[in-house]
């Protein structure tokens, strides 16, 4: 490549000013505006290593064809720098930007007319109030069709423009800089929602992401755009949900889809870093409500199996708190599920209410019947004495409903049916649950916990932790063991009475035999 000599004053006002005056600078090679635009002296003009798409070097009257092609010869030519500075040498320059006349982040020459990957060109532009300022374009790689993809930044000066441009190159050079995407956070995550992730999870779960993000994060940052939000802005909004009582399940599980968005644009290449991963989990604070309440008590569970036999929830509550199956599992039995004969009842399924949203927001919400939560669940259940007769309790109010609703009645194999013999909804029937036993005083808890309760009284029962697990469809025996363990009182007296009989044997009575009155205060 040849280089002329310039002034410095040449160098800062001649080339950026008259030559790079507007957005032709950066215009492709085959623009037959090119050269006219920009008149670069033919002894600057370096044409690019031919792409795939044909820009060949040779004779004739398309001007975009005549520039010099660049030879070894050129490329390990010294520059003249101006007086005062050490020369520098293109080949001392990374690969990639050796076939351009674009300046490296340590040369002293001017912007390219004719940027490759690595360099890029700055020129002037006027912005939409009027003053003038300077635009930096960089070429980070090429499209299908060979036309380059560029990221644009705006600076306000000349020197500040040079040194936007050396950081981006730089960024370029270790795979920090991407293009910048105009698409806001809300437009890029409902298109990852309803394209990307509606190829690998259940339409149910498709949904809660949505609804999830229109609750809580779009209120935010909905109309920002992806690589504008930090994650000090991130950390700030937790923060606010945090002071004004959002749940800490909430927040964390609204992070959490932000955090898969942001993933998915780092590996489109829209952003460098995900912010998510820079930011703490909300941990919960001392006092702090949560909708999870202790087991029922064996008491509790026996009073509950006492005032619900020979009601319509006679058979829930007996599968819920005897075997621990799910709210979902219960409903989505049918008859044909169980085995009389080998006394066995199979849990294949789940209802679950499915809640579809329209682009304006709107939702609407449907009953479905589908696959059990993990593979693990899906299990057989031996069906007890007590199981089997309350099944028979349960056939006769399903009779009397059915006499109840006469000609409105549409037979089906549900074994939990509404007043018409349809499925049973989930959340109706909760309701009910939940106000039957406020009625008959019992203490309320979440008809997720009465499958805690089952756990929990199995293992104070002393069955195996194994069988407890498998019976619950855990898919790891660690999970029963993490979960219910710490509830089971009898394992914490097992452990405390254990270890002292073997560690101080001669040293009676027993706590239980001591009377109050010997214990001095």
């Amino acid at each position: 490549m040849v280089s002329q000599p310039v002034s410095q004053e040449q160098n800062n006002h001649q080339v950026y000013s008259n030559k790079f005056s507007n957005e032709t600078a950066c215009r492709e090679p085959n623009d037959p505006s090119f050269v006219e635009n920009i008149n670069v002296p033919r002894a600057m003009q370096v044409a690019p290593t031919p792409r795939t798409n044909g820009h060949k070097s040779g004779s004739g009257s398309n001007k975009s064809s005549q520039f010099l092609e660049p030879s070894n010869e050129n490329l390990t030519q010294s520059k003249t720098p101006p007086s005062g500075l050490s020369p520098i040498h293109i080949s001392d320059v990374p690969g990639p930007q050796l076939a351009s006349t674009a300046p490296s982040p340590n040369s002293y020459e001017e912007v390219s007319g004719m940027p490759r990957k690595g360099n890029g060109c700055i020129y002037k532009s006027t912005s939409k109030a009027g003053t003038v300022v300077w635009k930096v374009e960089v070429t980070i790689g090429y499209k299908p069709d060979g036309k380059r993809i560029r990221t644009r930044r705006t600076a306000h000066s000349l020197a500040a423009a040079r040194e936007l441009h050396r950081k981006l190159v730089a960024e370029l050079y270790v795979g920090d800089l991407k293009t910048k995407s105009t698409e806001s956070f809300a437009q890029y995550s409902l298109w990852w929602i309803r394209t990307v992730k509606a190829m690998s999870v259940r339409p149910s779960t498709l949904t809660d992401y949505e609804d999830r993000l229109r609750h809580t994060v779009f209120p935010h940052f909905g109309d920002r755009r992806l690589h504008d939000i930090t994650s000090r802005d991130i950390q700030n909004w937790m923060h606010i949900l945090q002071s004004k009582g959002s749940a800490r399940t909430t927040i964390n599980g609204a992070r959490q889809v932000m955090g898969a968005v942001f993933k998915h644009a780092v590996r489109s290449g829209l952003i460098s870093k995900n912010p998510v991963e820079l930011t703490e989990r909300a941990k919960r604070q001392w006092g702090e409500k949560t909708s999870v309440q202790q087991p029922w008590s064996l008491q509790e569970a026996q009073r509950v199996l006492e005032v619900t036999q020979g009601t319509k929830f006679d058979l829930f509550a007996r599968l819920g708190v005897l075997m621990g199956a799910r709210r979902g599992e219960i409903l989505a039995l049918r008859w044909s599920d169980i085995d009389f004969q080998q006394g066995v009842l199979s849990i294949h399924g789940s209802l679950r209410e499915q809640r579809t949203l329209h682009s304006d927001g709107r939702s609407k919400t449907s009953l479905l019947v589908g696959d059990t939560k993990t593979r693990s669940s899906r299990r057989k259940l031996s069906l007890t004495v007590e199981i089997l007769s309350s099944l028979q309790r349960h056939r006769d109010v399903v009779t009397q409903m059915k006499s109840a609703a006469g000609d409105a009645w549409k037979e089906s194999d549900w074994v939990f049916v509404d007043s018409i013999g349809g499925l049973t909804n989930p959340s109706n029937y909760a309701k009910q649950f939940k106000n039957f036993l406020t009625n008959e005083g019992i203490r309320l808890i979440r008809i997720h916990d009465m499958r805690h309760t089952a756990a929990v009284l199995s293992l104070e029962a002393g069955v195996r932790l194994e069988a407890v697990s498998q019976a619950l469809g855990h898919s790891r025996i660690d999970v029963t063991k993490s979960v219910y363990a710490p509830y089971v009182q009898p394992l914490m007296t097992e452990f405390a009475l254990g270890l002292s009989d073997y560690v101080a044997p001669f040293r009676p009575p027993r706590i239980e035999e001591i009377q109050p009155t010997d214990v001095i205060v």
